[in-house]
């Protein structure tokens, strides 16, 4: 487990501690994580209260929203006197009541990007690309197999919800815009949290917190 983006900010007053984590060793809802002795008064709703602030989590997957199985847990920290409700459960923006079901999700996404996709493709995460009225089995014939490649970093972008060349030039130490290269550009996708899901997450931290 490591912590892959942490935002600290004050926002009119309200302070907000915003941060993802990753989880690639969890599985299931967020029942199953545990922050040591933290208490929760309802497991399906994990939550703490620590002098004066309210900490809120939920394992959360881009899955959700994008084809890519992303699974962070994310973590919300404010003060307890400005909460006008809970931040989490949130659930799949297609399933309106319980907990995310299987058609709810890209379940035909690929894999999760890694910080080490280019040197080291994870499995499932290439392309193959069909021609008109050709099938695939689940098993590459040898022509087939030739036409295999991995994902672009244009295409990694759109996994995260990126625009199209988010990642493509960079500010040096020098001041200088430069093109990054592409190992440079897999590693931060690696390390990215996607778009609609911290959007999502806004949007409910929004909604219930007094400004």
């Amino acid at each position: 487990m490591k912590i892959t983006r942490f935002i600290l900010s004050a926002l009119f007053g309200c302070c907000l501690v915003l941060s993802a984590v990753a989880c690639s060793d969890l599985s299931g809802d967020n029942s199953d994580f545990n922050f040591g002795d933290m208490p929760s008064d309802e497991p399906e709703n994990p939550f703490a209260d620590i002098g004066g602030y309210r900490l809120e989590w939920q394992l959360l997957n881009t899955a959700w929203f994008l084809p890519q199985s992303r699974e962070r847990m994310y973590l919300v920290g404010r003060l307890a006197e400005k909460c006008a409700g809970e931040v989490f459960p949130l659930f799949p923006p297609r399933e309106k009541h319980g907990k995310g079901k299987q058609d709810s999700v890209y379940s035909d996404g690929c894999g999760t990007i890694t910080q080490n996709y280019y040197k080291q493709p994870n499995f499932g995460n290439y392309i193959l690309h069909l021609k008109a009225g050709e099938t695939f089995d689940g098993t590459p014939t040898s022509e087939q197999s030739e036409r295999i490649r991995m994902l672009t970093e244009t295409e990694c972008e759109r996994l995260h919800g990126f625009p199209d060349g988010h990642t493509r030039y960079g500010v040096y130490e020098d001041g200088s815009v430069r093109t990054v290269p592409r190992a440079n550009r897999y590693a931060m996708l690696g390390n990215a949290v996607s778009v609609p899901v911290v959007a999502e997450v806004a949007r409910k931290i929004k909604e219930t917190t007094l400004f």
